[in-house]
Order: structure tokens, then sequence, then C-alpha cells
């Protein structure tokens, strides 16, 4: 019911008026397959018309993979989110986890890929590369998140990963890399300066 999905924001609102006045940021995650009751949300709460009115910006983050039926929801999610919460600004977040959007000119996968573009042709669009390598498989596997892997000492996150300090200290550096380039990326993306595709 849309007044059930609504209520899943209720904790939100209050939280909105106070993070306008401290000047911070709200992330909202909804994880895989939840898009659905994003946009129910949204409409049912006249989300981007009460943001705008309350003077917040908003961005919706709309990733996808490179796998065909993953750029289909993409191309979907773009053009609903336009419809139903046109104040929001969207960006489209391509995830280099499962592949590079380097397709074969001619084949379906691209046909789909440009399809993606062209609704993504009046929004930000952003790359994340895959953190891959055995430095954060290291770190993944011992259930650290990525924040963990930074902040912590070397001593310590070596202890924890059962490894030599300059293996930790080389695991650190590698995660705190792609940290990096991908708030670049993100900043970017707000400022609205597209990364280049493919």
């Amino acid at each position: 019911m849309p007044g059930g999905v609504a209520g899943v924001l209720q904790p939100l609102f209050s939280a909105l008026g106070s993070a306008k006045e401290e000047r911070t940021a709200v992330i909202l995650d909804w994880g895989g397959g939840q898009s659905d009751h994003r946009y129910k949300a949204y409409a049912a709460t006249r989300f981007g018309e009460r943001l705008a009115a309350m003077g917040i910006p908003a961005v919706s983050a709309i990733v996808t993979t490179a796998a065909a039926d993953h750029m289909k929801q993409a191309v979907e999610n773009l053009r609903t989110s336009a419809l139903i919460a046109p104040q929001i600004r969207r960006v489209l977040v391509l995830n280099r986890h499962e592949g590079r959007f380097d397709f074969a000119a001619g084949s379906g996968v691209r046909a789909t890929f440009d399809t993606l573009l062209e609704a993504a042709k009046d929004v930000a669009i952003m790359k994340v590369e895959d953190v891959d390598g055995e430095s954060w498989k290291r770190c993944d596997e011992a259930q650290l998140t990525m924040a963990e892997v930074v902040g912590m000492d070397i001593p310590a996150l070596a202890a924890h990963l059962n490894i030599d300090e300059f293996i930790a200290a080389a695991c650190q550096s590698q995660v705190s890399a792609w940290m990096m380039s991908t708030e670049q990326a993100m900043l970017r993306a707000l400022a609205g300066h597209n990364a280049e595709t493919p």
C-alpha cells in the first residue's frame, strides 16, 4: 500500500529539517530490487516537491553494471524517476564490477548500452572502477568495510588480516586510492560533469 511504503521514509522527514539547518548530507540507500519501493514512496509522499519546497537539493544515483538486464532496469529507472520526481537530479553510475562497458559495435548488448546512454543524455554520468586484486580480496574475506580498512592503523590492520605490515600498507593504499577516485568521480557528477563514456 502506498501509505505503508511512505511510512518507510517517515523517520527521514524530521531528519531533513535538521540536515538543512546543519548543511549536512543525507544518503538513502535503496538496496537491489527495491527501486519499485523508492518510486512508490516518491509518488506517495511527493518527495521531490517537498524537498524542493524545503530548499533541499536532492540527487538520485541510478547504478548499473554492464549486464544487459541491469542496463535495461537503469533505463526504466531513469525514465520513471524523471516522471515521478523531476525535482530530484539524476546521476547514472556505471559500476564496472561486471565489465567495462566496452561492447562490440553492432552487438545486442551495445544496442542496450546505446539505449541507456540515450536515456541518460540529460544527466551526469560517473564511472566506478572495480576494486580487484589480492589486496581488497583479503580485506573483504576478513569482513572489513572499506572505511575500516582506511581508518585502521597499519599494525592493527596487519594483525586483523594476519599479514605483515608491508602487505597491510599495500592493502590500505589500494583501498584508499579506490575510495579517492570514486569520491572524485562522484563530485564531478554532482557538479554536472560527465565522465568520458566508453
